[in-house]
């Protein structure tokens, strides 16, 4: 019986000791290093240019672009393809500008104006929309148009267009 409670003591002490990590460094030397959480803004800080990614999972896709600028101005359209059968489409720009100003702009299929958004120095932007596509509604599919124009820019960008 004795033997038990001594167990049960020593269990109790080493689950203590490990879920304590100042008493663990004070009773063994052992000291466990702090974890910081990296600020994701600092991560865009490198040169990178224009970062493209996409993914695929059957009807799936996604495609990403993020530019840093240093006082550029630029001017870029490219498109962006929805195929026949998605049910979803989901659309996010995001971005922080200096001085100068970022201006974005997506274009439904036909060159019909989704959304133009305009940033500077005035504050940070967070935009996202989601749009469910209805049986025959025939607009959403095709090749979809994004203007990216940048004057005088210090600041970054990112756009986000996924399909499902």
């Amino acid at each position: 019986m004795r033997k038990n409670h001594l167990l049960a003591l020593t269990f109790v002490f080493g689950v203590f000791l490990l879920l304590n990590p100042p008493l663990l460094a004070q009773s063994t030397g052992v000291v466990v290093a702090p974890q910081d959480v990296p600020d994701l803004r600092e991560w865009r800080d490198f040169d990178h240019g224009y970062v493209y990614t996409t993914s695929s999972q059957e009807r799936n896709t996604k495609l990403t672009l993020s530019k840093d600028y240093n006082g550029e101005s630029t001017m870029k359209t490219g498109t962006f393809n929805v195929e026949q059968g998605v049910k979803k489409i989901r659309l996010s720009i995001q971005g922080s500008v200096k001085s100068g100003n970022i201006n974005l702009e997506v274009y439904l299929p036909g060159k019909k104006e989704l959304k133009k958004l305009s940033m500077d120095d005035s504050a940070d932007i967070q935009w996202s929309q989601s749009i469910d596509i209805k049986e025959g509604d025939n607009k959403y599919y095709g090749a979809w148009t994004y203007v990216i124009n940048a004057q005088n820019a210090k600041g970054y960008y990112s756009l986000s267009l996924s399909t499902y």
